[in-house]
């Protein structure tokens, strides 16, 4: 059987990906919900945390300091995949 592949990419189109954070920056409350939703998720360093559908991996960031020692498992393409590592190296992606 052959496999299947229906990926959208964040923003609907690869040549929008560049422009996802800041238009979810701009249009939703993010700063806030991103806060209050690491604050119920609670992350300490003995959890493992898988986020799918990861998109920029811009959630996991956030979250990665309350889990130093422990993994954070992604479901995320290779594109935004270099972002998220450029954002973590503290350049802007």
């Amino acid at each position: 059987m052959a496999e299947q592949t229906n990926y959208t990419p964040p923003a609907g189109y690869s040549f929008l990906t560049p422009l996802y954070d800041i238009g979810v920056r701009l249009t939703t409350r993010e700063a806030k919900w991103r806060k209050t939703l690491v604050g119920l998720i609670a992350p300490n360093d003995n959890d493992v945390l898988l986020d799918v559908g990861a998109g920029t991996g811009s959630l996991s960031l956030l979250i990665a300091p309350a889990m130093r020692r422990s993994p954070i498992w992604g479901s995320i393409r290779t594109a935004m995949l270099s972002r998220s590592l450029a954002r973590k190296r503290g350049a802007r992606a």
